[in-house]
């Protein structure tokens, strides 16, 4: 291999790497968004609508990603990148200080969501919302507690 194969086979490699991570910030924000209009959007809903989506146990706020997950989609690659723009980009800001250790896998779940959320966010009303939220991810233990 000859030292112009071998430059374009590195910058090949660096291209891969930087298309992934712009990929997976594009993702990341745009679960951001989804969550930044789905908490205001829940909040506003009336008792008896919040209560049809509390009675299926869903989560209603953002939750993070799973830092432990290191399997195919690397979850754990989410929850630090989303950590760093939450913490550097202000129109997220109301993700700071949150416990953002989801520890278990929602990724799957926020796509689901994104799906749903994309061809309805001009109408979050109370029965757009709960089509959305019944994919979002079960609590699995009391986030509070470790928050």
């Amino acid at each position: 291999m000859d030292l112009d194969d071998k430059w374009c086979k590195e910058r090949l490699i660096i291209s891969k790497k930087w298309s992934e991570e712009e990929k997976r910030n594009k993702e990341i924000k745009d679960i951001l968004d989804m969550w930044k209009a789905i908490e205001p959007s829940y909040a506003r809903l009336p008792e008896s609508e919040k209560c049809k989506i509390k009675n299926l146990g869903q989560e209603t706020k953002f939750r993070g990603f799973d830092r432990n997950d290191n399997g195919p989609d690397r979850e754990d690659k989410y929850f630090f990148e989303a950590s760093r723009i939450i913490n550097k980009d202000e129109s997220y800001a109301k993700f700071r200080g949150r416990y953002l250790n989801s520890h278990q896998k929602v990724l799957p779940d926020y796509r689901k969501m994104l799906e749903v959320y994309n061809t309805h966010k001009t109408d979050l009303t109370g029965r757009t919302l709960f089509v959305i939220l019944i994919h979002s991810p079960i609590v699995p233990f009391n986030q509070d507690a470790v928050e």
